[in-house]
């Protein structure tokens, strides 16, 4: 019997970015892949660099709203979703785009799960 000590050592250990692309249409890939760009963008953001952050932001939303149509019910997808649009809208205003990080901020509004 095969056990986890008994197993070999795997070569190649798939992260949520490579599942992602190479399974498209399977949701929790896309979310794992938009949480990645997230915490990613985050980091990027508060080291200055908003044009990085905003690219990873913004692909993650985009992957994310088609998720929403889907599975409306999916009560994670949407609060993903959301917590992408209020750092997205963070990283616009520290770019200096007022008018679109709040644009970007109510858009973001109507998928946060209240706590």
């Amino acid at each position: 019997m095969m056990n986890c000590q008994t197993l070999p050592a795997m070569s190649y250990r798939p992260k949520p970015l490579a599942l992602a692309g190479q399974f498209p249409k399977i949701g929790s890939y896309l979310v794992w892949k938009a949480i990645v760009q997230d915490a990613l963008a985050k980091m990027l953001a508060d080291r200055g660099r908003t044009k990085e952050a905003r690219d990873l932001l913004e692909s993650a939303v985009a992957a994310l709203k088609p998720l929403t149509q889907s599975e409306p019910k999916a009560a994670y997808i949407h609060g993903m979703l959301g917590r992408c649009y209020q750092n997205l809208s963070d990283v616009l205003r520290q770019m200096g785009e007022e008018e679109q990080a709040e644009e970007v901020l109510r858009r973001g509004r109507k998928h946060r799960i209240e706590q």
